[in-house]
């Protein structure tokens, strides 16, 4: 029993530890100074990104609407300022369902199980052009920037809400979608761990038309 009672103790010691030492942890201590202005705190996001050339993921998963499954396997590839792609899985064969991507010139996609195969491409300056005849509901530069990659314009945001307990605060910036509609877009960050936690485009009435969510950070 005294065995058994002291692997426990320094079980819950070495957990106790891990969380305090976790420097993005629920316990860890906060890594910038709570009174810091929203140009310093824009600063400090930013020179995390700038630390972040790309990434790559092969165990993804994705959410959407008319996945029948509730969710299915990816895998991504970004680097920035435009260089992503991301394949997406059938969910029973695990043969390729999607694959859609960018690159400094043009984005792309391909569908399966569609009536016509052909990968549908387009420069980035023609995004309006193509958003009016195929469904894109934001900017493939707006995706790169909920992947992380590209630093936050402090120029064009025109709102800021700090949320109830002073931990979090979000940046609003207007937009017009390819199709020539409202938008928001809000970026979360964590006072405490200085560190962007969320993506979220809106549409005008405040629904969310895609989000990224974003956690167990790592020091680099």
């Amino acid at each position: 029993w005294t065995v058994v009672l002291v692997i426990c103790v320094c079980c819950l010691a070495c957990q106790w530890l891990f969380k305090r030492h976790d420097p993005f942890g629920p316990n860890a201590d906060c890594r910038v100074q709570p009174g810091m202005g929203r140009s310093e705190l824009i600063a400090h996001v930013n020179a995390n990104v700038g630390r972040v050339r790309g990434w790559t993921n092969t165990s993804a998963k994705i959410l959407g609407t008319g996945i029948p499954v509730g969710e299915v396997g990816a895998s991504v590839a970004v680097a920035g300022p435009r260089n992503v792609r991301i394949i997406v899985k059938k969910p029973i064969t695990g043969g390729i369902a999607a694959d859609l991507g960018s690159n400094d010139r043009e984005f792309w996609f391909w569908v399966a199980d569609q009536d016509q195969q052909e990968v549908i491409a387009c420069n980035h300056e023609d995004v309006a052009y193509a958003a009016g005849r195929m469904p894109i509901p934001f900017e493939p530069d707006w995706l790169m920037e909920a992947l992380g990659v590209i630093p936050l314009d402090e120029q064009e945001i025109d709102y800021v809400y700090e949320r109830p307990g002073g931990r979090f605060v979000e940046f609003h910036s207007s937009r017009v979608s390819p199709r020539g509609k409202p938008v928001v877009k809000r970026v979360t960050v964590d006072r405490c761990l200085g560190v962007v936690t969320e993506h979220a485009l809106l549409d005008s009435h405040g629904h969310i038309i895609a989000q990224a969510s974003l956690s167990q950070f790592v020091q680099i």
